[in-house]
């Protein structure tokens, strides 16, 4: 069996493609596997990721703004230093580990300070921003976002200032360079799904109306059969399927139509959601612990 070029598909899969459209990954090694060339497989994973940063861009716009309002706070500042030939440059093995020490540590209080607001991943703030809000939900995260960037920017050159001593073309270099990799980093890479779904903490939630009785359980027989039970339905569903084990687990020890009803509502409400299927002695005692109610 032909298989794809693995640097392509793992680029595709890396970078959040495939799990954003799990049917491209299949049309895509389906036609290879028929016969596609694999210099069409890496045009197509050219034309997937080069659509996927425009849309990326598109969505991302805000933590975006953001990167760029970092990245122009602390380019004044950046320059002032080098044409002041600051910081001086260490020598010693000792003051090199000192110093990417404090390279990796000066990150720390920008991201607890995230996390402490939003109570989330600090890495999680770019999927926060693509969620729709109203600016009152979206200035805090860009200011957030922003002050990010600009102690990561100045920290890098604070650190290969140090190290190298550059000159003002140098530092030129150096920030086009990191702006360049800092938007790309932010576009290529599909926002995660479930990251981009959720609300940050400190926004109130909407309300969420829960109609227990438009939910259902699914229970499995012995035969391996999954019966689809409901409030409104459980008796028909219970008799239709002709399985004794699981009308005796709804109606045995005295229970009523009322009481299988109960024993789903109960199901339903533990789970809030849509529970997973259960046996029929899970069911079963349900059915008890409802007669008890």
């Amino acid at each position: 069996m032909r298989r794809p070029p693995r640097l392509a598909a793992w680029l595709l899969d890396r970078l959040g493609y495939t799990a954003q459209n799990p049917a491209l990954a299949g049309d895509l090694l389906e036609e290879f596997r028929f016969g596609r060339s694999t210099a069409w497989f890496w045009r197509q994973t050219a034309a997937v990721i080069g659509a996927g940063v425009v849309r990326n861009a598109r969505a991302s716009r805000w933590y975006l703004l953001a990167l760029l309002a970092g990245f122009a706070a602390q380019a004044p500042l950046v320059f002032g230093l080098s044409d002041l030939h600051l910081p001086s440059k260490v020598h010693g093995v000792l003051w090199v580990t000192l110093l990417l020490l404090a390279w990796l540590l000066s990150y720390l209080p920008a991201s607890l300070l995230i996390e402490r607001v939003t109570k989330r991943d600090s890495r999680e703030l770019q999927f926060l921003l693509v969620e729709p809000g109203g600016w009152k939900t979206r200035a805090p995260l860009m200011a957030l976002a922003g002050l990010e960037q600009f102690v990561g920017y100045l920290v890098l050159y604070l650190v290969f200032a140090a190290l190298l001593q550059p000159s003002q073309g140098d530092v030129v270099v150096w920030e086009v360079s990191w702006l360049a990799l800092g938007l790309g980093v932010a576009t290529v890479r599909v926002p995660s799904a479930r990251q981009a779904a959720e609300r940050p903490a400190f926004v109130e939630p909407r309300p969420v109306t829960y109609f227990v009785d438009q939910l259902s359980l699914r229970v499995t027989v012995s035969d391996g059969r999954t019966i689809l039970l409901t409030p409104e339905t459980v008796a028909e569903a219970a008799f239709a399927s002709a399985d004794e084990e699981l009308i005796a687990a709804l109606f045995g020890g005295g229970s009523s139509l009322e009481t299988a009803r109960r024993a789903i509502r109960l199901a339903c409400g533990r789970y809030l959601l849509e529970p997973p299927a259960m046996s029929v002695a899970e069911l079963a005692s349900l059915a008890r612990e409802a007669r008890g109610l």
